[in-house]
């Protein structure tokens, strides 16, 4: 299968390490501008480094996803950084305290479904308008 992502701006948060890393890695490879989001702002500059030693082009922006402001920023970010946001890839998320359900902490589920389902919505939300005035994604 043959990837082009010339041309082309992608979102990836949890971008700092892990899976979110491996992705803004693989995108850029094959082409894309990529910006990278996440709360660990040393991980990102150290993902954004590899990627441009590597010849690519990787922007950073420090944001919380469970924060609909941060991810609005962020794509405003993407947008005027690059033109236009073809790919958001919706990555972060965290595993919250290892407890019984009935000694799970409530700020701790709370944090879990802020971050893993409320911050995938906020992407969605601000990510879908800008990747449709770019000729792709639904609404």
């Amino acid at each position: 299968m043959k990837f082009d992502f010339n041309e082309k701006t992608a979102i990836v948060t949890g971008a700092a390490s892990g899976i979110g890393a491996a992705i803004a890695h693989d995108l850029a490879r094959f082409g894309a501008k990529v910006v990278l989001a996440d709360m660990d702002e040393a991980g990102m500059s150290k993902v954004a480094d590899e990627i441009g030693a590597a010849g690519g082009i990787a922007l950073t922006q420090k944001t919380d996803t469970s924060v609909a402001a941060d991810v609005e920023g962020l794509v405003a970010f993407a947008a005027a950084q690059t033109g236009a946001l073809h790919l958001l890839v919706n990555n972060a998320g965290i595993g919250g305290p290892a407890n019984l359900v009935g000694e799970y902490p409530l700020d701790g589920w709370q944090q879990v479904i802020d971050v893993n389902l409320t911050g995938v919505f906020h992407g969605l939300r601000y990510g879908i308008p800008e990747m449709v005035k770019a000729g792709g994604g639904r609404s």
